[in-house]
């Protein structure tokens, strides 16, 4: 078997391959910030879009009309959140 690891020199050999371990916090941290930047700027933009939505189905003259676009957009956007965010927040623990 060609597995070798040595925690204290911080070398590891597998399958022939040698490889320097180093200290990868400074990687974590650039993807988590990564990360909260992508997260929150997609969720800017689905806020955004949506005011503009509302903003439109505001200036419907019929309250049929409001209340149907109200509706269906209303389902849309639960929908959007629970695929795009829902899956996010279990991992902020």
């Amino acid at each position: 078997m060609l597995m070798n690891m040595q925690t204290h020199s911080q070398t590891i050999t597998y399958g022939g391959c040698i490889s320097q371990v180093s200290d990868t916090t400074v990687n974590e941290l650039v993807i988590l910030i990564l990360g909260v930047v992508v997260v929150t700027l997609s969720f800017i933009c689905i806020l955004v879009s949506y005011g503009r939505i509302g903003a439109t189905i505001l200036r419907v003259p019929s309250t049929k009309g409001i209340c149907k676009a109200l509706s269906t957009c209303g389902s849309h956007l639960s929908v959007v959140l629970q695929l795009l965010y829902g899956k996010a927040f279990p991992f902020s623990r």
